[in-house]
């Protein structure tokens, strides 16, 4: 859901906006640690996430935060 081509949020379709325009600063941290978290295992085969969506993931996260401010 967080792999996201596309970093302007008036672009973003309404089911994510709704909700995760919703996350704090603080949340937004939180999710990107998870995402980081995620990045860690040097199996792929294990979460099956490619580092191109950990990065779009990442992108985006910092996009919700910086709304925040």
């Amino acid at each position: 859901m967080l792999d996201r081509t596309v970093i302007k949020p008036h672009q973003w379709d309404s089911f994510f906006y709704e909700r995760w325009i919703l996350l704090n600063t603080e949340e937004c941290y939180a999710v990107q640690q998870w995402v980081l978290w995620l990045a860690s295992f040097n199996n792929r085969e294990m979460t099956n996430i490619s580092d191109d969506a950990l990065m779009n993931a990442l992108v985006i996260l910092d996009v919700l935060a910086a709304n925040k401010l």
